[in-house]
């Protein structure tokens, strides 16, 4: 698991942001929350879901540091999502269902299809 000072400092880049206080005000967050989620080793899942929503950046990148900072096809995000489970500590566990409120419906149809086609061959 990355420490929370190189999670921080992602979503500092993301924001275009210097310094802590600046990176909570631009999360809608009080200015001592980042230092807070320093002394607790642990930034809430929310914060990462809602940035990679409301900025379109890679959920993984934003976690781990690995891979592009851009969001990746529907194909790839997906597998992000599988990744991204295994790397999140217990507490913090997700389950594939809980992300899809927060994806693009072109990605939501993508999955369906998916689905239906794998459906469709484990019944040949």
């Amino acid at each position: 698991m990355q420490n929370v000072s190189d999670q921080v400092d992602r979503l500092k880049k993301v924001y275009k942001v210097k310094t802590d206080v600046a990176l909570a005000e631009r999360l809608g967050k009080d200015k001592n929350t980042v230092s807070v989620w320093r002394r607790r080793k642990n930034i809430p899942l929310d914060v990462f879901r809602k940035v990679s929503v409301d900025e379109s950046v890679s959920i993984d990148w934003l976690v781990s540091g690995v891979g592009s900072m851009e969001l990746q096809s529907a194909d790839q995000t997906l597998n992000e999502i599988s990744l991204l489970s295994g790397l999140l500590s217990n507490n913090q566990s997700i389950k594939i269902v809980e992300l899809l409120p927060y994806a693009p419906k072109e990605f939501i149809d993508q999955v369906i299809n998916r689905l239906e086609e794998f459906k469709r061959l484990s019944q040949l």
